[in-house]
């Protein structure tokens, strides 16, 4: 069985040593990477945050999954997908967007089958978030401007995430979350720096900065 490899990453999704180590684990330059992300009319403009750091590192090969312009996700188009990719990038942006399109089934399904065989997956800030088990939307972010609890794609389970953190000031979001789900362990991972898990254990991490926070079980 192949090991599986998660990258999460606090907001930039261009970090040059997190993407060398997945690009790597993706199959180096022979890589074929899907890049999931949400609809906007300037979605072009922003493709160089993701694929530009690849493009550098030799990689031409990537797709690009995304619903249409009237949200709708063509499911059999984003399955031959993919297939045909060694690795999966989930983007950043509104995290209710990403949860609305990528935490229901097929999608949700293909992604942790994909996973699950073995190809890595990375995810920035929005995508990061809906990647666990369960996770939460802050304040910052949230539509009641209270911490919102989230169901998402279930790659990991234990561990609660806060993105953005050093820079949107999520550390008592994050305490708050883990306090009110009773899961023991967080991650506070800043714009600049990218968790590495390894079979669904914390492997390493790179960049600046992540922040480790385990609630006492007294």
């Amino acid at each position: 069985m192949k090991d599986r490899y998660l990258f999460l990453f606090g907001g930039n999704p261009s970090l040059l040593q997190a993407n060398q180590t997945f690009v790597q684990k993706c199959g180096g330059k022979k890589a074929h990477i899907a890049l999931l992300i949400t609809y906007s009319p300037k979605w072009k403009e922003y493709l160089p945050f993701y694929v530009q750091t690849w493009e550098e590192l030799g990689i031409n090969s990537y797709s690009v999954i995304m619903p249409d312009e009237n949200n709708q996700l063509a499911y059999d188009q984003a399955t031959n997908t993919l297939a045909q990719s060694t690795g999966i990038f989930i983007g950043g942006g509104s995290t209710y967007e990403y949860h609305k399109q990528y935490t229901k089934s097929p999608i949700k399904q293909l992604i942790k089958e994909h996973y699950y065989n073995g190809f890595p997956v990375a995810a920035c800030s929005a995508g990061a978030l809906i990647s666990l088990t369960e996770s939460f939307i802050s304040p910052n972010e949230s539509k009641t401007k209270e911490i919102e609890m989230i169901k998402g794609i279930g790659l990991l389970s234990n561990i609660l995430i806060g993105v953005h953190y050093t820079e949107d000031k999520q550390e008592p979001y994050l305490h708050s979350a883990l306090n009110q789900t009773s899961i023991p362990f967080g991650y506070g991972i800043d714009e600049n720096a990218c968790v590495v898990f390894k079979n669904e254990d914390h492997l390493t991490n790179i960049g600046n900065s992540v922040h480790s926070i385990k609630i006492s079980s007294n």
